[in-house]
């Protein structure tokens, strides 16, 4: 038996990419709901994913911007997102895929 151990990044990306495809896989075999029932079935279940709500645990997703993003946003009197560079101060993971359907413009 292999000894136990911290997962490598390549292989917490492996096992994220094969979920991802598995969801693929899944919302394709659905011949008889439409293209963007798919579509929006796919993105659900990724967004799930991203959350914790499949075999892997929650994701941390957070903006990574530019150091001198903040500078230039407020030259163009705009705000700007916050680094994540020490401590994660904005993870939108955990409720991304509850929050789906209420983001949709035409509804």
């Amino acid at each position: 038996m292999d000894e136990l151990r911290e997962l490598t990044m390549e292989e917490v990306r492996d096992k994220f990419l094969d979920q991802v495809w598995v969801l693929i896989d899944y919302w394709y075999s659905l011949k008889d709901r439409t293209v963007r029932d798919r579509m929006e079935g796919v993105v659900f279940s990724v967004l799930s994913t991203l959350d914790g709500g499949s075999s892997l645990p929650k994701f941390i997703v957070a903006p990574d911007p530019h150091q001198d993003d903040k500078e230039y946003n407020q030259e163009q009197g705009e705000s700007w997102y916050p680094l994540n560079d020490v401590d994660i101060k904005v993870d939108i993971a955990g409720g991304l895929h509850e929050h789906f359907y209420k983001a949709r413009n035409d509804v």
